[in-house]
Parts: C-alpha cells; structure tokens; sequence
C-alpha cells in the first residue's frame, strides 16, 4: 500500500490460496490488509467475477480483445515439463508465483 498512488482503483479477482488451503473449506480467501491507506490515499477496491456477465460469450470476447490490446495486463509465470507440476503448484500455494502459473507440456 506504500507504493500505491493516492485515488489508485484496484480490481481483485481469483483466490486461489484460500480455495486449496488445508485448513479451510475452499470458499473463503482470507486477507491481511492495512485499511487506513485505503482510506487515505481514497484507493478503490472492487471484487471481480466473470458470474458478473450473463453472457458468458460475451465476457469472453471482450477479455479477450482487451488482452489482446493490450489494455489489460496481468503477470504470469511459465514453467516447462509435467515433471515440475507438483513441485510448482506447492509454490503457487506457498504464495512464492504472482499471477497465472502455466506448466508447459
């Protein structure tokens, strides 16, 4: 939240780390979050789901013309071989990947 900018919008989608965590039912994704910067630098939160659009056709080909501009960015993470899919997906859940995690076959 330091380096947020003062007015920044922030759109939150996917919970994966709660949904494959041990101790939880996978339906919550709990959050440490400082709000007084929140409050302060007037930053907007909005949670974002793709159950938003009842056209899902629809979603599909607007996501994928903003990606495709480059309007929207997101990071991910490519790992090569089958072989490394276990080990990765521990990662993912240990918090260590930001963003999508492909395994490349």
């Amino acid at each position: 939240m330091e380096a947020v900018r003062p007015g920044a919008r922030f759109v939150l989608i996917g919970a994966l780390s709660g949904q494959l965590a041990t101790d939880g039912t996978g339906t919550t994704a709990p959050v440490e979050l400082d709000s007084l910067p929140l409050i302060h630098k007037r930053i907007e939160m909005r949670g974002f789901s793709s159950d938003d659009y009842d056209d899902k056709d629809e979603w599909t080909d607007r996501f994928g013309a903003w990606l495709g501009a480059g309007e929207i960015t997101f990071p991910q993470v490519r790992v090569k071989g089958i072989e490394n899919a276990p080990r990765t997906l521990l990662e993912v859940i240990e918090g260590r990947h930001i963003g999508a995690v492909v395994v490349e076959l």
